[in-house]
């Protein structure tokens, strides 16, 4: 036996069902064309649909959304929440799990970003003041608590109008000795004397910050900075020092970048997010930081997985998502075995997906029959798997070539709808029209004879249409030469199993006589004539000269109509084949 090829039977089955059962056009699609959204739309008919649909997502619309509800990976839910949510504290959740040793500069920036100052508008004070050499003593200034507080509005007008040494001088000493007194007297000349009284004779606390406070005086451009720092007490004032931690701890160039996180509400914002991953970026210094930054900025698949992708380098499953999703260097038949891998671990003992594997990847056999089955509800699938294992020596293959059955479909689509009655094959081969019409809700008839003149044929065609012909023969194929057959009234018997002895005759009168091999029938003439009038006929022929038993082939339509004449035609045409033309004409004798 000429056995069919995989990819030719999934064709010849997708010919024959793919009007009664699109699933085999998906499965033919999976199998030869490797094409992934077919496997799932077979997958959802066995498996829970939302579970198959996020998987299909995930990897064929590479919807980033879809594959965390598929990866169940707790600590993987901070990459979706930040990269597709923007939730930046799920950012700093994967930060500290990554970088422990990071763990306080990554909690101080943190504490900034997060962090509503009160009051907001003091912290461009903070920073017009600050510079590399002077964090300590600034820090020294926002912290601590001056008092009597209300002195310290007389101390920064005179300020305002007075050198700073002549206002420290005051400020800070007692006065002994006695040529404290001359500073004095020059502060009264330029300031109110309430000032200059305040100024002198107030005790100020805490004492030894009064001289950090006019180191930075004397350097400010605007001394009303420096009295912001000083009076001003910032909500929450714990987080200041994270502030100068961070400030401490980078170059000059991170300044305006740490003032724009500590002033903004949302670092993610298109205008703020350079800063605060240029930051992370210099504590951190790790590709992944960029790859973040990327995610949370991008639109495109790939540069919204890179995070998860390189930090899980080791999870099978997401190696196996990558590859499957890797359009751009992974191969077509490996993004597929990658996806099984996928569909595998989440459809655990799924005997489809083992089999849809199994022919899929290694051209298994029994696993194509198996699939079959699954999509179809026709038994012919495993009847033909039989013929296969048990009998060999029958070549099923050329009654199942694409010519042979798309020849059959033709003449089908044009019986549609019409009472066919008892209808008579002639040379019927294995029984693939029969079948054929048994299945097709549109044809309707009440029984079917099929005649060949090879008591092979008789045999296998019985088996592949063996569901109807236990049916009351509703089927049955008959050994004989159509010359030898009464078109008026046929009788026929059979060897009776059950009563060991040939039965007694059935009477058959035909309605329709199909006969598709017309070009085989050496005395065609003479069958022909055997029809009687009024007989609904349906005949193919063809122009396939090469074939050594095509004896009786014809040119064209119109010879076959000579051949053949019919008293009302009800169609005729041509149907372009590969190698000829086939033809036919359905009407009434």
């Amino acid at each position: 036996m000429v056995r069919m090829q995989i990819y030719e039977l999934l064709d010849r089955f997708e010919l024959l069902y793919e009007d009664i059962n699109p699933d085999i056009s998906n499965l033919r699609r999976v199998v030869i064309d490797k094409d992934l959204p077919s496997l799932f739309r077979i997958l959802e008919n066995f498996e829970d649909k939302e579970l198959t649909e996020n998987i299909r997502s995930a990897v064929c619309d590479l919807n980033p959304w879809a594959f965390y509800k598929i990866y169940d990976n707790e600590y993987a839910e901070n990459f979706k929440k930040f990269i597709l949510n923007k939730n930046i504290y799920s950012l700093f959740k994967v930060l500290n799990h990554l970088y422990p040793d990071k763990e306080l500069i990554i909690n101080d920036i943190k504490s900034l970003v997060i962090t509503s100052f009160e009051p907001n508008d003091m912290i461009p004070s903070i920073f017009r003041l600050i510079n590399k050499e002077n964090i300590a003593e600034v820090k020294n200034i926002i912290m601590s608590d001056f008092s009597p507080k209300d002195m310290m509005h007389s101390l920064f007008r005179a300020l305002n109008r007075m050198p700073t040494n002549l206002v420290k001088n005051i400020a800070v000493t007692t006065f002994q000795p006695e040529d404290m007194m001359h500073n004095l007297f020059k502060l009264l000349e330029i300031v109110e004397q309430n000032d200059a009284k305040n100024i002198a004779l107030t005790k100020y606390e805490p004492e030894d910050m009064m001289h950090s406070l006019f180191r930075i005086v004397d350097k400010a451009e605007n001394k009303n900075d420096v009295k912001n720092m000083a009076l001003v007490k910032f909500e929450p004032n714990d987080i200041m020092y994270a502030l100068f931690r961070l400030l401490d701890e980078s170059p000059v160039e991170l300044y305006n970048d740490i003032k724009l996180i500590t002033m903004e509400e949302d670092v993610l914002n298109d205008d703020n997010i350079q800063p605060f991953f240029r930051i992370l970026q210099y504590f951190i210094n790790d590709e992944l930081i960029d790859n973040f930054r990327r995610a949370v900025t991008g639109e495109t698949f790939s540069t919204k997985m890179r995070p998860l992708f390189s930090t899980f380098k080791d999870d099978k499953f997401l190696r196996n998502y990558y590859t499957a999703t890797n359009r751009e260097h992974a191969s077509g038949q490996a993004r597929l075995n990658a996806t099984f891998n996928v569909i595998a671990t989440l459809m655990e003992n799924n005997t489809v997906v083992t089999d849809l594997r199994a022919i899929v990847a290694h051209d298994n056999r029994p696993a194509m029959y198996n699939c079959l089955d699954y999509v179809l509800d026709s038994d012919l699938v495993r009847i033909l798997e039989r013929f296969e294992k048990e009998k060999p020596e029958y070549n099923l293959h050329d009654a199942f070539t694409q010519g042979q059955l798309r020849s059959k479909l033709w003449l089908l689509k044009h019986l549609r709808d019409i009472d066919l009655g008892t209808v008579f094959i002639c040379a019927g081969w294995y029984g693939t029209l029969a079948r054929a019409m048994f299945e097709n809700d549109r044809i309707h008839f009440d029984k079917i004879r099929s005649f060949d003149i090879d008591p092979k044929c008789t045999e296998v065609a019985d088996m592949i249409n063996k569901q109807w012909n236990k049916e009351d023969w509703k089927f049955k194929a008959l050994h004989s030469d159509i010359l030898d057959v009464n078109y008026t009234e046929h009788s026929w018997t059979f060897w009776s199993i059950k009563n060991d002895r040939e039965s007694h005759p059935l009477t058959d009168s035909p309605n329709t006589i199909i006969n598709t091999s017309c070009e085989h029938i050496e005395k065609f003439t003479d069958w022909f004539n055997l029809i009687p009038k009024s007989k609904l006929v349906a005949l193919q022929s063809n122009n396939y000269f090469e074939i050594k038993d095509h004896i009786n082939c014809v040119n064209s339509l119109d010879e076959f109509k000579q051949q053949a004449p019919l008293n009302n035609i009800i169609y005729e045409g041509e149907l372009e084949l590969e190698k000829y033309t086939r033809y036919m004409i359905i009407g009434y004798k």
